[in-house]
């Protein structure tokens, strides 16, 4: 109690104004808080100091607090609350340096109910030594968990305590020592997320030394809350901070020895959080977003929000909600300021048709059918058609009905190979959004076409002569035939494709010379080539599956469809017999 009225009158000295602070119900009388102006000197409650105060608190009311660990021993709360602390904060757990294992502080479940019980409000700290952003999100958890588990009510921040461990014999052993200071950061991030994620405050404890050369404190400082360990009177640190230590030395009723001590800066009262608000969210731009395309679930784009040059952090700095963001049209992402950043601001973006699925084409010799998956929630497609490969497309088809899954092409020449787009449209509120389009090539052929290789043949990559050869066919290989592809001045190649082990070589011949194209299979399984007509024949060599097989006979024998083939492996190929049952 001397020590209140001690302080009281060397605030009036020194022109500081007291005010009424919180009442809280318990044992613990009205409180007296430091507002600061004029010098903006004070004294403690718990030290015969005066401090010196940054000029960036003018005006800010300070409340005295302190955090203890299970080292301050047994303490009588009633009697620290009647002292004049007004808060604390409690250690939680740590992680040990020895086998790195996560533990509860042995006063935590002692201390937290006697403080609340005396009135004093509490928050917690947890002391890292976390190497891995995955080992700091683990610490957040069990942190979080500890408070969850004892059932305690903590108002005030969640802090972060990052310091260098030290064993009995003074040696340095913390696992985190060798972090770079990006690394650091970085984890320091990841364990302050976790804990608003949970709908607490974080905040980070560091010394004024350590906030400059083991990690970021002014980029930390624009998200979290900064607690600055620096024991003097008059402190010289210069970047951004709410809670400062000024002693670890302090005297306070109730516990025996000494104690760490603080001053709390705010322009509200221990309800609110410490992190005043630094940025209105309706000065905030949010970049363009991109657009996006129907899922048939709710759409939500990441944003990129900035006040300034910074750019924010989404759970951190604020949240995101989103209305009509499902079906195609236009949809609005809502941003609202959370910790040290308050309003809204709101971004438009557009929902088009996404991309038409499941296309095939299945064709006969003067007919391509066109089949896709559809949605009733469109209200159609429009089908274009190119006739040559570098030529402009036309518009063909326009479908109404989203429903609709298929379109046939009807009297159309002969192996000849035809090029289409498809896209789904919706019209909303009188606009249309189209989808982006889906393409396919088909060649108007009857079944599957394949030849046997008994030339020199190169597949090449485009229709030009010129254009870069993919491989030759060897005498004896199989090729498959998709149609006689046609450019614009009329020139003529022919789509082909060419199976060497797992590697299919889709390309263009420059002429059929030496082929003779035939009705052809394509074996469904890995399936073996027999000498004769029946299961019990020799297995000559196996054939792949999706390999074109040229049907050179048929032959019915036990009730199966055999059918005599050729097969190239190798250098060696192959004639012989493949069950109809492994082929389509």
């Amino acid at each position: 109690m001397k020590k209140q009225i001690l302080s009281t009158l060397l605030a009036i000295s020194l022109t500081i104004s007291l005010g009424t602070g919180l009442s809280f119900t318990g044992q613990k009388p009205v409180q007296a808080f430091d507002t600061l102006s004029g010098t903006l000197s004070s004294g403690s409650p718990f030290t015969s100091s005066t401090y010196n105060h940054s000029s960036s608190f003018q005006g800010m009311k300070v409340y005295h607090g302190i955090d203890v660990s299970y080292h301050n021993g047994n303490i009588d709360w009633n009697a620290v609350a009647n002292d004049g602390v007004e808060y604390a904060f409690l250690r939680a757990g740590y992680r040990g340096y020895g086998n790195g294992s996560l533990q509860q502080d042995s006063k935590f479940a002692t201390y937290a109910p006697a403080a609340i019980n005396a009135g004093i409000p509490i928050g917690v700290y947890y002391f890292t030594e976390a190497t891995t952003e995955k080992e700091a999100i683990e610490e957040a958890k069990d942190c979080i968990r500890i408070i969850q588990e004892n059932n305690i009510n903590v108002t005030l921040p969640v802090a972060l305590d990052y310091e260098y461990q030290y064993n009995v014999a003074g040696k340095l052993v913390s696992p985190k020592a060798g972090l770079s200071k990006a690394k650091a950061t970085a984890n320091c991030r990841a364990f302050c997320d976790t804990i608003a994620a949970a709908g607490y405050t974080p905040i980070i404890y560091a010394n004024k030394s350590d906030l400059s050369t083991l990690i970021d404190g002014a980029a930390l400082s624009e998200s979290y809350g900064i607690w600055l360990a620096n024991y003097t009177t008059t402190t010289t640190y210069t970047g951004t901070y709410q809670i400062w230590q000024y002693t670890s030395s302090g005297s306070v009723d109730g516990i025996s020895g000494k104690t760490d001590c603080n001053f709390w800066y705010t322009n509200g009262d221990l309800s609110t959080t410490p992190l005043e608000p630094i940025g209105d969210l309706k000065n905030a731009t949010i970049a363009t977003i991109p657009t996006q395309y129907y899922s048939g679930k709710g759409v939500k784009p990441a944003l990129s929000v900035k006040v300034g040059s910074k750019t924010l952090t989404a759970g951190v700095d604020y949240t995101v909600s989103y209305t009509n963001n499902i079906n195609p049209g236009k949809a609005t992402a809502t941003v609202t300021g959370k910790g040290r950043y308050t309003g809204t601001k709101s971004k438009t973006f557009k929902i088009k048709p996404a991309a038409v699925a499941s296309l095939t084409a299945t064709t006969t010799a003067s007919k391509i059918k066109l089949e896709w998956k559809g949605s009733s929630i469109y209200n159609g497609y429009e089908i274009y058609r190119s006739t040559t490969y570098d030529g402009s497309f036309t518009k063909v088809k326009t479908i109404t009905k989203g429903k609709t899954t298929s379109w046939t092409n009807k009297n159309l020449s002969k192996e000849r190979e035809y090029n289409y787009k498809i896209r789904a449209y919706a019209s909303v509120n009188g606009t249309i959004y189209y989808g982006p389009y889906t393409k396919i090539s088909a060649g108007a052929i009857s079944g599957t076409k394949a030849a046997l290789n008994k030339g020199g043949h190169t597949i090449l990559k485009k229709p030009s002569a010129k254009a870069k050869k993919l491989v030759t066919v060897p005498y004896g290989a199989t090729i498959r035939y998709l149609g006689k592809t046609v450019l614009k001045n009329k020139t003529k190649f022919y789509h082909v494709q060419y199976k060497k082990g797992s590697k299919v070589y889709d390309g263009y011949l420059t002429s059929k010379k030496g082929l003779t194209f035939r009705k052809a299979m394509i074996t469904t399984a890995k399936v073996k080539l027999r000498s004769q007509a029946s299961t019990k024949a020799k297995a000559l060599t196996n054939v792949p599956k999706n390999q074109p097989v040229i049907k050179l006979s048929t032959k019915k024998k036990g009730g199966v469809t055999w059918y005599k083939t050729y097969y190239l492996k190798g250098k060696r190929l192959y004639t012989g017999y493949i069950s109809g049952d492994y082929l389509k």
